[in-house]
């Protein structure tokens, strides 16, 4: 480790021979091996005494595993850790698990959320004749947030550890940051594709009859009692109740990935106000007490 002596009795520049079990201090290499679990080595200090090694987290759940890592080698160095020990190809890779995840996480919501908002409702006004409960869209809701709000909840649990090291910290900006321009990049690519198909709509209705015939052959090999419909009536479905609402819905997906994008670092901005609220009633309460 830079500043301090990489021996196992030394102490490794951490208070007290700090063993807090994170692969980021002091040892051998068999040492820190046998602690890291498979996960990311950031170094290496064994052997020669100068090797380093590094692996990145294979996604979100390593990363904020390495960021608590971080913040207890941060809080238990006897100085501070230089800025650039936290390398750029690592904020590249952080950035990037950032980014990955959250498109991974999506996925599932821009395949059953467009269907839960625009498709079923309007399928059964039209077809059965009756409105929608609110039952009625609880799973498919479930089903499209469900991911992302898990991993959201999750990823925003690495704010606690922003009152750390320069160090710290910048690992937190770096997949917070990629995971908020995937967010950012899902909103307009969403808001795009949908606003395209209406008014591709409403530009090629010879496609959209077509598309329809195959849809309605498609579902009548598996029709059961009086459920079987024809092109006509899935193209006059279309124009009365799925196209108009195309609109709305990719308003809708543009709205809610920016709130998403926006949530990591608005937990820092929440949080750090946090710290500084008790900062100012400590200090309050110390003047009252003098």
């Amino acid at each position: 480790m830079p500043g301090g002596s990489s021996s196992a009795g030394g102490g490794g520049g951490a208070r007290g021979g700090s063993s807090s079990g994170s692969h980021y201090g002091s040892g051998g290499s068999g040492s820190n091996n046998a602690n890291s679990g498979g996960r990311t080595q950031i170094i290496d200090t064994g052997g020669d005494g100068g090797g380093s090694a590094y692996v990145k987290p294979r996604g979100i759940i390593d990363a904020v595993e390495e960021i608590q890592h971080l913040y207890v080698f941060e809080s238990n160095a006897d100085v501070d850790i230089p800025f650039d020990f936290f390398s750029f190809k690592q904020v590249l890779d952080f950035f990037v698990i950032g980014f990955r995840g959250a498109i991974v996480e999506s996925l599932l919501f821009f395949l059953i959320f467009p269907i839960a908002l625009t498709i079923y409702p309007a399928a059964k006004v039209y077809f059965m004749g009756t409105v929608p409960t609110i039952g009625d869209y609880i799973l498919p809701f479930a089903a499209s947030y469900s991911t992302i709000v898990v991993m959201t909840i999750y990823v925003m649990s690495a704010a606690r550890y922003y009152k750390g090291g320069s160090v710290t910290r910048k690992a937190i900006h770096s997949l917070f940051t990629g995971r908020s321009l995937a967010f950012v990049v899902k909103a307009f690519l969403g808001w795009w594709l949908l606003t395209l198909l209406y008014i591709g709509s409403y530009n090629r209705p010879d496609v959209v009859y077509d598309v329809m015939g195959l849809v309605a052959n498609f579902w009548n090999v598996f029709y059961v009692d009086d459920i079987a419909v024809n092109s006509e009536l899935l193209y006059e479905f279309y124009y009365k109740a799925v196209a108009p609402a195309l609109k709305d819905t990719a308003g809708d997906i543009f709205v809610t990935m920016l709130i998403l994008a926006a949530i990591p670092f608005c937990t820092l901005f929440a949080y750090g106000g946090y710290k500084y609220m008790g900062k100012l009633a400590q200090n309050k309460q110390f003047k009252d007490y003098r």
